[in-house]
């Protein structure tokens, strides 16, 4: 049996922050290297965004910590439910048509 869903440990989501740190730390490298006034300017700027990106991945992250910590605190009769109807069996045949209307006699 699953554990309830409040009780279960949150889920990581994929993203693409270390691959993106790692382009960036190598693209800056590269930049330093170059050894030109250019070059020099395009590392700084990118450290920049290395440092931006790094405050910014730690602020979603203490966002997302504290919003999964207000959802575990619902009880476990106030999470939603689906409200299933009756399914019709498999073999169950369409309802009869209704029978028609009389009409009225004609009067005399």
């Amino acid at each position: 049996m699953r554990p309830h869903r409040c009780l279960r440990p949150a889920r990581r989501l994929r993203t693409d922050g270390p691959r993106i740190a790692a382009r960036r730390a190598t693209a800056s490298q590269f930049a330093a290297a170059l050894q030109t006034a250019r070059g020099r300017e395009i590392a700084a700027r990118l450290a920049a965004a290395g440092r931006q990106l790094g405050f910014l991945t730690g602020e979603v992250r203490e966002a997302a910590e504290d919003l999964a910590a207000t959802v575990a605190v619902l009880p476990p009769h106030r999470t939603p439910q689906p409200h299933l109807g009756q399914r019709p069996a498999v073999q169950t045949t369409a309802p009869a048509a209704p029978a028609p209307a009389s009409t009225p006699a004609p009067c005399r």
